[in-house]
């Protein structure tokens, strides 16, 4: 995930945009059965600090793929009003449009990068990894 202007300990709008490879997919009812992968990409804005994001605008497009890297669609996620933190931005959303309209995206994100400078020197990028549910 990519910032411009960094992210701070300061309330200022920010940009945010990257990509998130999601692996191992698996549907419990089996409805989704074909889907193993996706890549989601997003860009957005919204007023930011290293804690907190509100006035979220923005989405994501995931394209989903199965066991033999076809494509097998695509899925639009719109974020959630005020979903807390940067990261959280990316598993509180709904999908607006494609495969699996109107479902509920959750989860979790942690940094894999260092962040404790966030609020010092500013955090312009990250690396995380979580976890996504859609229900």
């Amino acid at each position: 995930m990519r910032f411009s202007p960094a992210v701070s300990g300061r309330a200022r709008s920010v940009r945010a945009e990257g990509t998130v490879a999601l692996e191992r997919c698996s549907s419990p009812n089996g409805s989704r059965r074909a889907v193993q992968s996706g890549r989601l990409t997003f860009r957005g804005t919204g007023t930011a600090t290293c804690t907190s994001l509100r006035d979220v605008r923005g989405s994501a497009t995931v394209t989903w793929y199965d066991d033999r890297g076809r494509e097998l669609g695509t899925s639009t996620l719109t974020p959630r009003a005020d979903p807390g933190t940067p990261l959280n931005a990316l598993v509180s959303a709904s999908i607006t449009e494609g495969t699996m309209a109107g479902r509920q995206v959750t989860g979790r994100m942690q940094p894999t990068s260092d962040v404790r400078s966030c609020g010092t020197r500013g955090l312009s990028s990250t690396h995380s990894r979580g976890s996504l549910t859609i229900g």
